[in-house]
């Protein structure tokens, strides 16, 4: 798995956390259907990514996003509270490979 698949799978684990199943079902999705972001495009637009997922969550955000940096974290990408700009950097590390 290479990290675009491994930072999209922590999202994942993230949403799973933060509402089971059934939640992270309907926010993937909204995020699809509604946004037209899924594991195939997220990193094109991540302000994007997080506005949308912010706006399922609220201020609740925060914190999946929290736990998804420490993830990102552990997996060797550059991350302070900040997604966005971490999902930057994968872009462009994933766009020269």
């Amino acid at each position: 798995m290479d990290l675009k698949q491994k930072a999209w799978q922590l999202l994942i684990q993230a949403l799973l956390k933060y509402g089971g199943e059934t939640v992270k079902n309907a926010v993937l999705w909204h995020l699809e259907h509604v946004y037209k972001i899924n594991e195939i495009n997220y990193l094109n637009n991540p302000e994007r990514l997080i506005e949308a997922l912010y706006s399922i969550y609220g201020r609740a955000f925060m914190m999946i996003e929290r736990d998804w940096c420490y993830e990102l974290k552990g997996n060797g990408l550059s991350c302070e509270n900040d997604v966005a700009n971490a999902l930057k950097a994968l872009k462009v590390c994933d766009h020269n490979r």
